[in-house]
């Protein structure tokens, strides 16, 4: 029986097409290094290709384009994995059920479920915190809404609980929750990389509590 051997320009397509899946990922983990160190306002897309081992100068601008291009595939690439582990949480709990924390529990359990085991989830958490600083607010409409269909309906259960709290104020108050989230989870990743430094980790479980009950305080405390 033999074996049929696909044509060469074929294979050739497909050699060209995994090569540039290659050079893609290879500068969204550059960019996602370099942002875990030094935050969004001083990441260049020169420093990204460089980091990369890109001979090629132009292979940044071909792939992405801009800065905004490339903070939108790493949000992509993370935020579509968590809150496909929250919706997965969700359809398995009585959510209304739950308590204010518990729901801020299960918002936040995937991502620092991850950074225990994995580095590029650690490097991501950093990006986030910095992202979700008030001074980088005008990077918002990169992430507001996007890939977050669990998290809106643990808000949404969240708002309905709030009482008279008018649209606007009821978003700085979870933009801050989020803040203040991804800031106990970098907190927690500086820990684990603290080499010789390093701080006993609180447990995982009481973390997650701890965690939850300040962004509760922050979204019905006076």
């Amino acid at each position: 029986m033999t074996t049929k051997t696909a044509p060469v320009g074929v294979q050739r397509e497909t050699a060209t097409r995994k090569r540039a899946s290659a050079t893609r990922t290879a500068l969204i983990d550059a960019a996602e290094r370099l942002l875990a160190e030094g935050g969004v306002r001083t990441l260049s897309l020169r420093q990204v290709n460089k980091a990369a081992g890109q001979k090629n100068s132009g292979a940044i601008h071909y792939h992405f384009g801009s800065k905004e291009a490339i903070l939108s595939a790493i949000l992509e690439k993370r935020m579509a994995v968590l809150d496909a582990e929250r919706q997965e949480k969700l359809r398995v709990v009585d959510a209304e059920a739950l308590s204010n924390v518990d729901l801020l529990i299960l918002l936040g359990q995937p991502l620092s479920e991850r950074i225990e085991q994995d580095e590029g989830w650690r490097h991501y958490a950093l990006f986030a915190k910095d992202l979700s600083e008030y001074q980088n607010r005008e990077y918002r409409p990169l992430y507001e809404g996007q890939f977050s269909a669990g998290a809106e309906q643990i808000f949404s259960i969240l708002k309905s609980r709030a009482g008279n709290v008018d649209a606007a104020q009821w978003r700085d108050k979870v933009h801050t929750s989020v803040h203040i989230g991804f800031t106990f989870v970098a907190d927690r990743v500086q820990k684990m990389m603290g080499g010789a430094q390093k701080c006993a980790l609180e447990d995982l479980e009481k973390f997650l509590r701890r965690k939850a009950e300040v962004q509760a305080l922050i979204l019905f405390g006076d």
